[in-house]
């Protein structure tokens, strides 16, 4: 008896199992990892490591490790990744993930054990970035995500009014310059006058071309408020938000002449200048100060452009034949007689 309890205790196998950085020491007879695994109702899936493998021989003293597989999210500047790891603890997770820097912030201790059922974990990482703000440019290192985060970090305060580039709410990226525009609004406001509207009134006592003021009317009163926008010191240009009408303005009346001119064509202005006029509007307009072509006008049919360059207004024929008779010798006085198909001719 003696010597078969010998030869049983040869052929028991002493295993030292850890399995999640906790160890144990496993007695058994079996031969292969597979088998001290199921001895210790130790459980594995394809996601978890075993070293040595599930098919591998084990011996008298050798060693067996097992980390079961963990979900893990991990939150970089707010972009997720999720994935299966075998680590135990956040800092081995990390570096799991490839995060090895040792300047980033982690939501949990490095040393924190990870649970079977996963974890979660925020990570800021550092970056390089300058904030100008009142004159004044400040280097620093952000673990914030977005360009709020980094002008808060470097102690800058903002109001509604103040304007971030590039916008808060970008996502903070390395070496990003960002600008504070301090912005004021300064507002201002101004008494001025209203014209009075004009009504206009066609009477046959006047000839065409001519106008009077019957009635001047009266000019109003309005406030008009304005809002300068004022950006680091420089004021921008005002801008009309409002007005408020003070004392309303009284409407103006002018006479319009519809009355066709006096047939008195006789008078001295038919030899300004020396020239014969009446020969001209003779051959021209057939002596009709109404005379139109569609293109020329008047008297002289001058075109509507040649008449304003003459200092006429509005339509040639609405001016009375004295009028039309000065136009054009400003005319010839200016440009030559040349101006006229009809011939000219002296007095």
């Amino acid at each position: 008896m003696t010597g078969g309890g010998v030869a049983y205790a040869a052929m028991d196998n002493s295993v030292q199992l850890t399995v999640d950085g906790k160890t144990q020491t496993v007695h058994t007879f079996s031969d292969d990892v597979s088998s001290v695994l199921e001895k210790a109702d130790v459980d594995t899936g394809k996601r978890d490591l075993v070293a040595p493998k599930l098919s591998s021989s084990i011996g008298d003293g050798d060693r067996i490790v097992v980390k079961h597989a963990r979900k893990v999210t991990i939150s970089v500047d707010g972009k997720e990744q999720k994935r299966w790891v075998t680590a135990l603890s956040v800092s081995e997770a990390l570096k799991q993930f490839g995060l090895r820097d040792k300047n980033m912030r982690v939501s949990a201790d490095r040393s924190t054990r990870i649970p079977l059922s996963g974890m979660e974990i925020e990570v800021s990482l550092p970056k390089r970035v300058s904030v100008t703000a009142d004159d004044e440019t400040e280097k620093l290192l952000s673990f914030g995500t977005t360009v709020g985060d980094a002008v808060a970090d470097a102690g800058v305060s903002t109001d509604s009014n103040d304007v971030v580039k590039p916008k808060q709410s970008k996502k903070l990226e390395e070496g990003e310059k960002i600008r504070v525009y301090r912005v004021s609004i300064k507002k201002t406001k101004k008494t001025v006058a209203i014209a009075p509207p004009v009504k206009k009134e066609k009477t046959d006592d006047l000839e065409r071309g001519e106008t009077k003021v019957e009635d001047p009317g009266k000019a109003g009163k309005k406030v008009v408020y304005y809002k300068t926008r004022i950006v680091d010191g420089k004021k921008g240009e005002p801008k009309k938000i409002r007005e408020k009408v003070l004392k309303k303005p009284e409407t103006k009346t002018v006479l319009v002449g519809t009355a066709a001119p006096s047939s008195g064509m006789d008078g001295t202005f038919w030899t300004l200048g020396g020239w014969d006029w009446k020969y001209l509007a003779e051959c021209e307009s057939g002596m009709n100060p109404d005379a139109s072509n569609g293109t020329h006008f008047g008297l002289y049919q001058f075109s509507q452009s040649t008449w304003e360059s003459v200092g006429g207004t509005g339509d040639p024929r609405d001016a009375s034949p004295e009028e039309q008779t000065r136009r054009a010798y400003k005319l010839i006085e200016s440009a030559g007689p040349s101006q006229w198909t009809c011939p000219t001719r002296r007095v």
